[in-house]
């Protein structure tokens, strides 16, 4: 089966997956095209800062943060199939060369203002005299708290809800769980999918319907806040990239010869 990604320099040379293999080495610059959304830029670098292994993975995503005034923490930068999370590693390293082409997924709303979460506390909470009497409770025998008069409210002051999410947390952490449990199974069939063509179809299934199911996670989220809705339109756009991605993967397996190149999600 021929390899959809990796293109090997010759003679021992770090395998590249994305660039040129053999760059001319009398060039004057290095360059990284970024793809966002539909959008398209190109970073350009000192001559050798990527290929010579100066220009880290952290250099990049602080780049593509100031093109499309975003935070840095919420872009992921994917490369052949790859998420590139060691923001210490070089591009070099990775088998990434100048020319390369690079998805970075990511809203470009700015971070909202950070909001505290403390009026989702409990009246037995800020109420010292009431926190009194439920240290008193548990020292007592189950069978004697019962009995212990009108200190009732602490009967399940073990019992803590779970802090409220605001809008914005709930759509990160759909977001960071794609991320982290998702994508690097996306990434191993992008990469390698199943041979036999029933199981290729099984995982693009599981696949789909597990992103389609975080889609429906957003769509629960509401707010009126701009911030918000704009934030929850990017991720939404993200998953619908990584599913029409998932798609072609598949399809070009169907067709007979078929490849798909670099793969970049768009």
């Amino acid at each position: 089966m021929r390899r959809f990604f990796a293109r090997v320099a010759g003679g021992g040379a770090t395998p590249i997956i994305s660039g040129d293999a053999s760059p001319d080495p009398n060039r004057t610059s290095d360059t990284i095209t970024i793809k966002h959304g539909k959008d398209e830029f190109t970073l350009t670098y000192a001559a050798n800062a990527i290929t010579g292994g100066t220009l880290t993975v952290g250099d990049l995503r602080t780049d593509c943060s100031s093109h499309i005034a975003a935070d840095p923490t919420r872009i992921s930068l994917l490369c052949a199939g790859k998420n590139l999370k060691d923001d210490t590693a070089t591009l070099a390293s990775l088998g990434i060369s100048t020319a390369a082409k690079i998805l970075c997924m990511g809203s470009s709303a700015p971070i909202p203002a950070a909001t505290t979460t403390t009026t989702t506390t409990t009246t037995d909470a800020t109420d010292p005299g009431s926190a009194e009497k439920s240290k008193k409770k548990k020292k007592k025998s189950g069978a004697k708290a019962r009995g212990g008069g009108a200190g009732s409210g602490a009967v399940t002051p073990e019992v803590q809800n779970k802090p409220v999410l605001t809008p914005m947390q709930k759509i990160d952490a759909v977001w960071d769980g794609i991320v982290a449990n998702l994508l690097p199974l996306m990434e191993e069939f992008v990469n390698s999918p199943p041979a036999d063509a029933a199981k290729r179809a099984d995982v693009h299934r599981r696949l789909s319907e597990t992103m389609m199911g975080e889609l429906l996670k957003l769509d629960s989220v509401e707010s009126s806040e701009p911030e918000v809705r704009a934030r929850r339109k990017g991720v939404v756009k993200d998953i619908q990239r990584v599913l029409d991605g998932l798609d072609r993967v598949l399809k070009a397996q169907q067709e007979q010869g078929g490849e798909v190149g670099d793969f970049d999600l768009d």
